[in-house]
């Protein structure tokens, strides 16, 4: 393999798009009529950008975490709607410009999820800041799933050490190409 044109690459770069970016579709509603922002900012990541074309216009989800402070910006097409998760922010605290998130223009809701805020949004523009305190990312909910052995098990767990599994392939596969020389 001299390659980097493989789908692994690509599940890796879908993955960086929908957990570490946060820009994600609403099952419920195909198509990206409801988008689902929810960025996991972790490790030693300051910033994320993904961007995507979708029928209805350019969706866009930004964060950047600097010296404690959190700005995301959030671009929902016309026509749309999105949910917003805003990790680590206080309700009465996190600002949509200069405006308090539950009363800016564009919000249709806003409400604490543990340590994180869920914004309901119409189509627009936002910029959203606020002092990040520590928090634990939002588990989806758990949907039963047989997996290939007929047992049931947790769908977003094993989704989730799947994604673990892949990714250490990847790194492995990518090392093992460095020791032998074949990337350039």
């Amino acid at each position: 393999m001299n390659s980097f044109n493989h789908y692994a690459y690509g599940a890796i770069g879908d993955w960086m798009v929908r957990v570490v970016a946060g820009l994600d579709l609403d099952e419920a509603a195909p198509g990206y009529k409801h988008l689902v922002v929810h960025p996991q900012p972790g490790g030693t990541l300051t910033s994320a950008r993904a961007e995507l074309m979708t029928q209805y216009g350019r969706a866009l989800s930004s964060w950047q975490l600097n010296g404690g402070r959190m700005t995301m910006d959030v671009r929902v097409p016309a026509n749309t709607r999105a949910t917003i998760r805003l990790p680590g922010a206080t309700l009465g605290l996190a600002k949509e410009g200069a405006s308090v998130v539950a009363s800016a223009a564009g919000v249709t809701s806003a409400r604490q999820d543990g340590t994180a805020v869920v914004v309901e949004a119409a189509s627009g523009n936002f910029i959203f800041s606020y002092d990040m305190k520590k928090y634990e990312p939002r588990r989806r909910e758990k949907t039963p799933q047989l997996n290939r052995r007929g047992r049931g098990e947790d769908a977003e767990e094993q989704r989730r050490e799947q994604t673990w599994q892949f990714s250490a392939l990847c790194s492995a596969i990518h090392q093992n190409l460095l020791l032998k020389g074949e990337t350039s």
